[in-house]
């Protein structure tokens, strides 16, 4: 009983995570406790079976459901000749010189972040450096990772006592091209500039930026937060309400976006609360 309780109460945590601080979790539990869990007050057969499958149901083997999925879908191809691939436009398209420097150059992009990820800061820029040129010098990835092994170039030359490169963010360069801006550059761009004391240059960046995507609901929980980080909460917390007016689907990020630390602290002591008491009382009914 005592691992049994214990494993419900995880079990109600891990939904209210989910939530992330948002006032949900607490409804949530209700709903499920109504729906099930409160049956235990009719013994141990019927609310508490149900939590201990729910807790105990694994996933279907990725092999198991393959092999599941080729047995149902082979007897339907049987005896069809399956037509030949279409490779023709996909070649053609590929000796434009334009979409092959594009499709090169995302490449080395792709090789960028995974020496980045080795730690071979060194070829991580190399690569960057090549991946935005040419038809990509202003699109969003390749000048994100110029960007990142721009910091990493200019803390080696910092140690080796030779002053650091000059020159602009290379974030500048997509923010300054209509058609390849890109919302997660203006968010990255005002965070920088917000982490090194310059507010009022990032708040410049983020009003730019958020007029820009504000038709886009998922620009708005970034905003909001940045809001609430140099506007204060109060303030976030209006832009949240006009969020969830805008875009009811995205309510709940927008809200959540808008809590501030001491509303999470707040909201996570409460839920756990009120977990405990839940699981306390479903338990004591069913013994």
């Amino acid at each position: 009983m005592a691992q049994l309780k214990k494993d419900v109460q995880d079990e109600l945590r891990k939904q209210g995570a989910k939530a992330q601080g948002a006032p949900l979790p607490v409804q949530d539990f209700q709903i499920a406790l109504s729906a099930g869990l409160i049956d235990a007050t009719q013994g141990l057969g019927n609310g508490l079976k149900d939590i201990v499958r729910k807790i105990q149901r694994t996933h279907p083997d990725t092999e198991a459901r393959l092999t599941s999925l080729t047995e149902q879908v082979l007897p339907l191809m049987e005896g069809k000749t399956r037509p030949a691939a279409t490779v023709l436009p996909w070649q053609r398209a590929r000796s434009q010189p334009r979409t092959a420097t594009v499709l090169k150059n995302y490449q080395l992009a792709a090789d960028a972040q995974m020496a980045l990820q080795q730690q071979d800061f060194a070829t991580a820029r190399n690569l960057a450096l090549s991946a935005a040129a040419g038809p990509t010098a202003q699109h969003a990835l390749p000048v994100m990772l110029l960007s990142l092994t721009q910091g990493h170039a200019n803390a080696a030359e910092t140690r080796s006592r030779r002053p650091p490169a000059c020159g602009s963010d290379p974030l500048e360069r997509n923010l300054e091209s209509e058609p390849d801006r890109a919302w997660r550059i203006y968010l990255m761009r005002a965070n920088r500039l917000l982490d090194a004391g310059q507010t009022v240059q990032a708040k410049a960046v983020m009003k730019d930026g958020f007029e820009y995507f504000n038709n886009s609901p998922n620009a708005w929980p970034d905003a909001i937060h940045f809001t609430g980080l140099t506007e204060g909460w109060p303030r976030a917390k209006q832009l949240a309400q006009t969020c969830s007016e805008r875009f009811p689907a995205h309510s709940s990020l927008c809200l959540e976006a808008a809590a501030s630390p001491a509303d999470v602290v707040a909201s996570k002591l409460r839920t756990d609360q009120k977990t405990q008491s839940l699981v306390d009382r479903v338990f004591k009914n069913a013994k």
